[in-house]
């Protein structure tokens, strides 16, 4: 990968990157994980 201060066109550099929200799952594997929770809660027969 080539630097920006080195990339004709370009004169200058990513300072900071914000993330809205980190995940350490995708999308739908925090559902399935919520849909899973829900149902063990709903069919406990304690």
């Amino acid at each position: 990968m080539t630097p920006a201060a080195e990339t004709p066109g370009v004169d200058h550099q990513v300072e900071r990157v914000l993330l809205a929200e980190p995940r350490g799952f995708c999308a739908g594997v925090e559902m399935a994980i919520k849909a899973l929770t829900w149902m063990v809660r709903a069919f406990d027969e304690s």
